[in-house]
């Protein structure tokens, strides 16, 4: 029995719908791989540990950690629609061809299922080796939920899933009537080489059982967020294991983890909260502090977390060689300061937008190319799940020729904090690069994205009403594109808020809803198919997503998606409706 062959083998294809990159993605300051590598080389009983995937680059993260990458998985048994007994059939006859054996059982270790604890695996390879009339061995979780009492929906009713139960509205007898209900998890498998040969599927018809704890299946933002909490308040094996091994990946590509965030006002303040939920600690976070903002805000937050280095001086926090600095101080000091980190050797995160004016922007964009440095800008609505699925109906061509767009934000100024007047704050201080056109500059950058660069801008508008601010707080522009407008509208008065995005095509019409959580798409044939957004989404989820996205492109190298130089064109667009609103010409691009 102890003679048996055993490898582990962990899928990890570069491809991913719900979060990009998910096999890499930095959890604990560790790739998500590491720790399945991790808990597989704690498993005595496993003598190997193969990677299987299609990505170089996680070939070789994979390859740092410990495991072997022998093969890359070929692209048709890569996709979306491919199945798990492609990848396990197409490693065991690159063994059998190449190696001249194959291993007696695989040990399926998903990387979704990062917390897994090394002595229940050992203890799933002895129960499968005392059974070997079993076909495989799958771990699953016990759910409040039976199949008895759901529906499926057939038309317009609710249809029961047991038709042939004998009992009367079986659905509507108490839970206690069914059998416990297990759902199955990432946690482990093991299969049977010698039957996935021979047979079509690799689970077979005696599937044994083998009870876990949930500890999660990274699949979505809210499973991300869950294992992160676990692993935050919970000690782990395979995490102690990491960081005791690799204390090298509190630096990463050489330099020092550290990340200084440049400004201590609510999105300094959301910054810094978000690393420390993705298990960064204290020492990990420097933090300068402009003395432009309201002061008793950052204090109240300092005063929570005492551990947090300060300084009052950016030449000072450089000197502590950050990894990377997040740009969180007033717009107006957006390049200044990210140039100054950048000199230093930081990756750079800079919140919307870069910048109120074109001064600097050239000479960071060269000093980034220069040191090869990660240049993020920081439109973290690129990352709403409902605005991702407006784009993807666009590029399916559900809309057809574009015919007219319209955009529309309003939320009141007076409203924004709760710490502070409107009046000093930096959206209503020309002086800081306030004003409706840079601070609600998320709906230019998302109408670039979806839509590209128009021909020419024309602004109206600028300083109205009776709000104590120094810049536009009321504009309405149009942009021309070859074929259609797009209207935008921004203002800094609608009580309670609109924020909306229409676009109208020779095949319907695509609207999104900010505040109702509804994506529409109403074609001519009045079919509506209505996407709504999950039920826990949380705004906070944009910028979580975004931090990570960000801290990946630093490990992996990859030039971002959204950098100094690819964020141009919404600089000359913010820049050209300035200048249109100043001198009431169309200004073309």
């Amino acid at each position: 029995m102890n003679k048996k062959l055993i490898y582990a083998l962990i899928p990890a294809r570069g491809g991913s719908k719900s979060i990009p990159k998910k096999n890499i993605l930095p959890i604990g300051g560790f790739p998500l791989i590491a720790y399945s590598i991790a808990a597989a080389k704690l498993t005595k009983k496993i003598a190997r540990i193969i990677v299987s995937t299609d990505s170089q680059e996680i070939a070789d993260l994979a390859k740092k950690y410990g495991a072997e990458v022998p093969f890359l998985r070929p692209a048709e048994i890569s996709g979306d629609t491919s199945t798990d007994r492609e990848f396990v059939i197409h490693a065991l006859e690159w063994l059998q061809k190449n190696e001249g054996k194959i291993p007696d059982y695989f040990v399926h270790l998903r990387p979704t299922s990062p917390l897994r604890a090394p002595e229940k695996i050992n203890e799933a390879i002895e129960t499968m080796l005392k059974h070997p009339e079993a076909t495989s061995l799958r771990s699953g979780h016990k759910i409040n939920t039976v199949p008895q009492k759901c529906f499926a929906l057939e038309g317009k009713f609710f249809v029961g899933l047991f038709p042939n139960d004998p009992r009367p509205d079986y659905h509507n007898l108490h839970r206690q009537s069914f059998p416990p209900t297990f759902k199955p998890d990432s946690y482990v498998d093991i299969l049977k080489s010698s039957f996935v040969l021979k047979n079509p599927v690799i689970h077979g018809p005696k599937i044994l059982a083998f009870l876990t704890p949930d500890i999660g299946d990274i699949d979505t933002q809210s499973d991300l967020k869950y294992v992160e909490t676990l692993l935050k308040n919970q000690k782990f094996q395979v995490s102690d294991y990491l960081k005791a091994n690799y204390p090298n990946e509190n630096k990463i590509n050489g330099n020092s983890k550290r990340i200084l965030i440049c400004g201590l006002g609510s999105i300094g303040k959301r910054h810094t909260e978000n690393l420390l939920a993705l298990g960064y600690q204290p020492s990990d976070i420097i933090i300068f502090r402009t003395g432009l903002g309201t002061k008793s805000f950052g204090d109240e937050f300092l005063s929570k977390n005492p551990n947090l280095k300060v300084y009052q001086d950016l030449d000072a926090a450089l000197k502590e060689q950050p990894m990377a600095a997040i740009i969180t101080n007033p717009t107006s000091l957006h390049v200044r300061t990210a140039l100054k980190a950048a000199q230093a050797g930081c990756h750079v995160m800079i919140e919307k937008p870069l910048s109120d004016t074109m001064v600097g922007v050239k000479k960071l964009e060269k000093e980034i190319e220069k040191r090869k440095l990660v240049a993020l800008v920081a439109f973290n609505h690129r990352f709403h799940p409902l605005l991702k699925e407006f784009k993807k109906n666009l590029e399916n061509n559900e809309l057809g020729q574009i015919i007219s767009v319209e955009a529309h934000i309003g939320e009141r100024v007076t409203d924004w904090h709760s710490w502070e007047s409107y009046k000093v704050s930096y959206a209503s201080r020309k002086n800081l690069g306030g004003g409706a056109i840079t601070t609600q500059s998320h709906e230019i950058d998302f109408l670039f994205w979806l839509f590209g660069k128009p021909n020419w801008v024309f602004a109206a508008g600028g300083k109205v009403g009776d709000l104590e601010t120094d810049a536009e707080n009321c504009v309405s522009a149009i942009w021309r594109y070859n074929h259609f407008n797009v209207e935008l509208h921004l203002d800094y008065f609608k009580q309670p808020a609109v924020r909306f995005l229409e676009a109208t095509g020779e095949k319907g019409r695509l609207r999104w809803d900010y505040f109702d959580g509804k994506l529409k798409l109403i074609p001519l044939d009045g079919k509506v198919r209505e996407f709504q957004q999950p039920a826990n989404f949380n705004r906070n989820d944009m910028f979580l997503e975004e931090t990570r996205h960000f801290l990946n492109l630093i490990a992996s190298k990859n030039k971002p998606t959204n950098g100094i130089r690819e964020n141009l064109p919404v600089m000359e667009i913010i820049v050209a409706m300035k200048r249109s609103l100043a001198s009431g010409k169309k200004i073309n691009l």
